[in-house]
């Protein structure tokens, strides 16, 4: 009976204690609204706001379990000539509305909380992957790596836009690979563009892997820029062309697919006694074209 009382005097003497009126400094988390949509915040203002009320007890025990919100209206923010400001106790009675009728707000701290405004800017930035691709003996690529997509669109602070120009992609490594590639890969995006908004979180590619040989074509080469009154000889009518192929694609290769020149024009002007081979024209199925000889000797008939 003794315990039953005791615990019935503390439960009353809380009760009147809760009851009754204090002043106290709560803290507030802030939240602004009312940002035109043009604009943004390139700084952060405080995130908390501390406010000195007026309340019961009971609703002070409710502050301590859960933290509540203020929010600030950003359609108040004054400017001088330099910054955009809000004066917080300027606003206690906007304050007030947003807190119950037996709740009475004193005043705020800070006082006073600056902005930073920029406007809002989009642009297209390059992706650059981060690749380390190893084929297996006898495999290649056709055509390389097809990116998708090869630029996004960024939106945010015009200040931090201005400095980014790429933007780099996890380290994706694969090895001894002799299939097909498709994979995704995620954006690596700093810490310090929290505010700024990717188009594309993420981008794939793609490539083609054929098991490949080795092909040869001997090809006629014709000599350009010849002055008139002369009359060029080399002692090589043909040269050799050794190129990469898969094994699909090895009998559609045609020596038409193939165009070499010698500019006689820059053997003059380096005064050399030779002619350099040089491939315009290849088919679009090989790859890693070699030409020998690399130089062709030749005679002049005048």
């Amino acid at each position: 009976m003794f315990f039953i009382f005791l615990a019935l005097s503390v439960l009353f003497w809380t009760m009147s204690k809760l009851s009754k009126e204090y002043t106290h400094t709560v803290e507030f988390n802030a939240e602004y609204i009312n940002l035109t949509k043009n604009k943004t915040l390139q700084n952060t203002p405080n995130n908390t706001l501390t406010a000195v009320i007026k309340t019961t007890g009971f609703k002070l025990l409710r502050y301590n379990l859960n933290t509540p919100k203020l929010k600030v209206d950003l359609e108040n923010v004054k400017r001088n000539k330099q910054k955009f400001y809000y004066i917080t106790n300027n606003h206690l009675s906007e304050f007030q509305t947003q807190l119950s009728s037996e709740e009475t707000i004193i005043r705020i701290n800070p006082d006073t909380i600056f902005f930073d405004f920029g406007k809002l800017k989009s642009k297209k930035i390059k992706v650059t992957p981060i690749l380390k691709i190893e084929l297996k003996q006898g495999y290649n690529l056709l055509e390389g790596i097809i990116i998708e997509p090869q630029e996004i669109i960024i939106t945010g602070p015009e200040k931090k836009l201005d400095s980014i120009h790429e933007i780099k992609t996890e380290l994706l490594e694969l090895n001894n690979i002799s299939s097909n590639i498709k994979k995704k890969i995620a954006l690596v995006i700093p810490e310090n563009l929290n505010k700024v908004h990717f188009s594309e979180t993420e981008i794939e590619i793609r490539g083609v892997v054929e098991k490949y040989t080795e092909g040869s074509k001997y090809i006629d080469f014709e000599i350009k820029n010849v002055p008139d009154g002369f009359n060029i000889t080399t002692l090589t009518k043909k040269v050799k062309l050794t190129y990469k192929v898969s094994l699909d694609n090895f009998n559609k290769i045609q020596s038409s697919d193939f165009k070499v020149i010698c500019d006689f024009k820059k053997t003059q002007n380096e005064g050399l006694n030779y002619l350099f081979p040089t491939l315009v024209k290849q088919s679009s199925l090989v790859s890693d074209i070699k030409i020998a000889p690399k130089t062709i000797e030749f005679l002049i008939k005048k």
